[in-house]
């Protein structure tokens, strides 16, 4: 009878110790919430991937829903699947609030054109973008306007 009460104690404590364990490292798991500007820089940053990668099915779906409503995915395809631009890259420039749940969102982005009896060549260019969140979550507003970059002002 002792043996069992023993056995009994010896597995209650091993569950325990197993227990409080598992607790401590799912505690190095879990994240801290994040901040808006991070919950933005993260979905800038996918937009973007998708939009280098060609992956432009997926891009899609980042563009705000209501210009979702005017174009359909296929549409949203053919005009970027453009064969004279392709995406090279991306600098994250500036992410600055306009007001709650609305960003501008600066980014330089490297492309790479390709003109029909032409030479190919790579440029940059400054983009300022407009990030708005529905919800939980970012969407990109399509109508980006090129911004005039350092080297080309006038005075």
């Amino acid at each position: 009878m002792i043996n069992k009460q023993r056995r009994f104690k010896n597995i209650i404590y091993l569950f325990l110790l197993f227990s409080l364990v598992s607790l401590v490292s799912c505690a190095g798991i879990i994240e801290k919430p994040k901040t808006e500007k991070d919950a933005l820089r993260e979905r800038v940053m996918l937009y973007w991937n998708y939009k280098v990668k060609g992956d432009f099915g997926k891009a899609y779906f980042i563009e705000y829903p209501l210009y979702r409503k005017q174009y359909t995915l296929d549409e949203y395809k053919r005009v970027n699947s453009n064969p004279i631009v392709k995406y090279k890259g991306y600098e994250l420039l500036s992410m600055d609030k306009v007001k709650d749940g609305i960003y501008n969102v600066g980014m330089k982005v490297y492309v790479r054109l390709k003109v029909p009896g032409a030479k190919a060549f790579e440029n940059s260019t400054i983009l300022m973008e407009r990030w708005v969140r529905d919800g939980r979550k970012w969407y990109h507003v399509p109508g980006r306007r090129k911004v005039p970059s350092p080297e080309r002002k006038k005075n």
